[in-house]
């Protein structure tokens, strides 16, 4: 594999409307280039020469998960929800406001998880994870497989109010993930139940966007608010591509083209790229124009 390529086979390019209060939840990028360093020196020797490995090594390599103390991986332990709070709140981009969200009180639970308090906060302010009651998270408890896919549909995009159509939770995230068979090659008996660790690196690598692309923000000044802004979106490459916009409610009917156009206001915009083409394509985000 070269170096400093961007795999563009399938993207999600997250556009916050700052000013009209949107908030930013989207995959974060990984860096493929890091897979071709050679050599194994330095990684958990119970990842190498297994399946999971190339999926480990994606996190592994920007941060959003990490071994233990004993330099080993441990695929096969479960998961606390203070430490999946913090994975996915790497992945999604959310680390960066930490010491604003440790702040807030949400829980009355978090003594002895100072560590964790920034994420736990987070992954609530953006609906990522919730409280299991009585201002109460759980820190300690141990995550299942249904929060965990909760969490991913949410951060791709997938709101309550759409999952409404499929019943209440958490049957109805199960049942999506069980239409679009979205958990891949992890079986699932009983979805109440802890999920290892590896099993959230699986679910989390299987339904992320693989490409490497800045997020970009457009700001809408106060006086802008209500007017149109139109977004466009580039793909450099010789393959044939297909768009698709969403928007939080989820996919925007008849919007196709790699520019589209939307009157301000709150939410969160989305634009989907395939490209059929196999290899390495650059997808960029290139203007967001007044009009």
């Amino acid at each position: 594999m070269k170096k400093n390529k961007k795999l563009a086979v399938v993207m999600a390019l997250l556009l916050t409307l700052t000013m009209a209060g949107g908030t930013g939840v989207a995959f974060g990028d990984i860096d493929y280039s890091q897979w071709d360093s050679g050599g194994t020196s330095g990684q958990p020797k119970d990842l190498q020469g297994t399946s999971l490995y190339s999926q480990a090594k994606a996190f592994l390599d920007k941060g959003v998960i990490t071994g233990d103390t004993d330099g080993l991986f441990h695929p096969e332990r479960t998961i606390k929800r203070s430490e999946f709070a913090a994975i996915i709140a790497r992945a999604t981009n959310n680390a960066s406001q930490l010491n604003t969200s440790e702040q807030a009180q949400y829980f009355g639970d978090l003594k002895g998880y100072s560590w964790a308090k920034g994420y736990i906060n987070r992954c609530y302010e953006v609906n990522l994870m919730q409280g299991v009651g009585n201002s109460r998270f759980n820190p300690g408890g141990t995550i299942s497989y249904q929060e965990v896919m909760t969490a991913i549909l949410r951060a791709k995009g997938i709101n309550d109010a759409t999952m409404a159509a499929y019943g209440t939770w958490p049957n109805n995230y199960i049942k999506y993930t069980q239409l679009y068979n979205l958990t891949g090659t992890v079986r699932v008996t009983d979805w109440a139940a802890p999920i290892t660790k590896g099993e959230v690196v699986q679910l989390m690598y299987k339904n992320m966007p693989k490409s490497t692309v800045d997020t970009p923000s457009i700001v809408i000044a106060t006086n802008r608010v209500g007017t149109t802004v139109t977004a466009t979106v580039t793909v450099t490459g010789t393959g044939t591509h297909t768009f698709q916009w969403y928007d939080g409610s989820g996919l925007i009917a008849g919007a196709t083209s790699s520019t589209y156009s939307w009157t301000t206001g709150s939410g969160s915009y989305y634009v989907k790229v395939t490209t059929s083409k196999t290899g390495y394509e650059d997808v960029v985000f290139t203007s967001a124009m007044y009009s």
